[in-house]
């Protein structure tokens, strides 16, 4: 689990919303954990303090990352942390400029389990350039606007086990690609992200997509009633949804345990040396 990212969005206002002692008697950590949280929330320079006490205490870090996702806990989390218009954009826009700051750091593109319209999907990342900056996507309108330099696609699948054996031949295309990048050729069939908005995204339209409208357009002068319209452009369909925020997890941690999995091929080789 990232801390620096669940700290920031989750625990710093679930704390400050719900109070010291609420967060003492429902989370039950250590009196030296609560303490470094405690401090950490009052001076945020000692944020490093609590993540180091969580990257070597495994037991409190199990506890805290299992007591976020009880039920109950997770209510509470949607109720404090995305209480108002606006607000979950900056959440969204957090974790999409993380990641992409992690495939700058690294020059490579990358493929991510998931996105925030659901779990059945896989989420490419994919800078035009390695010198690109990552903080230039921006709010505006009440939605995150597509960053020209750095574009997100997706691929659908109907099945969680369907998404990570795809995800798997995916890191193996991407780790034996002579450049780290997926063929556009390959990226081009699939659908790009236009922007997002609190409660639902917006794929890019084809040229398939607008000659559809085109011919719907003029049906529709033809005779067509209103009420007939299968679709509306105040109907949302559910594909395009956000409604399991359970999902920001699941991008997060498939991003961290892809650079583990490298990290740790790297220190194979040096113990082979």
């Amino acid at each position: 689990m990232e801390w620096m990212f669940i700290w920031k969005i989750i625990i710093v206002p679930l704390i400050r919303t719900m109070g010291k002692d609420w967060f003492k008697e429902k989370f039950e950590l250590s009196d030296e954990l609560n303490d470094l949280i405690f401090e950490a929330i009052d001076d945020p320079t000692k944020i490093v303090d609590v993540i180091h006490y969580l990257r070597n205490n495994k037991t409190e870090a199990d506890k805290l990352q299992g007591t976020l996702e009880r039920e109950e806990i997770a209510e509470q989390i949607e109720i404090t942390v995305f209480p108002k218009r606006g607000l979950k954009l900056e959440y969204y826009k957090e974790l999409i400029t993380w990641i992409f700051k992690k495939s700058i750091s690294l020059k490579q593109h990358l493929v991510v389990k998931g996105f925030l319209n659901g779990q059945f999907k896989l989420s490419y990342f994919i800078p035009d350039s390695f010198e690109a900056k990552a903080e230039t996507f921006r709010i505006h309108n009440d939605k995150i606007v597509d960053n020209f330099h750095l574009k997100i696609y997706i691929e659908e699948f109907d099945s969680i086990e369907e998404r990570d054996e795809t995800y798997e031949k995916r890191i193996n295309d991407l780790i034996f690609s002579s450049d780290q990048k997926f063929n556009f050729s390959f990226l081009n069939n699939l659908k790009k992200v236009d922007s997002i908005y609190d409660n639902y995204i917006k794929y890019e339209e084809t040229v398939s997509d607008m000659l559809n409208d085109s011919r719907s357009s003029r049906h529709r002068r033809g005779g067509e009633n209103d009420s007939e319209i299968v679709m509306s452009s105040n109907v949302i369909p559910d594909e395009l949804r956000i409604t399991d925020y359970s999902v920001l997890q699941t991008m997060k941690e498939s991003v961290d345990t892809y650079i583990s999995n490298q990290i740790e091929d790297i220190n194979q080789l040096k113990s082979n040396l």
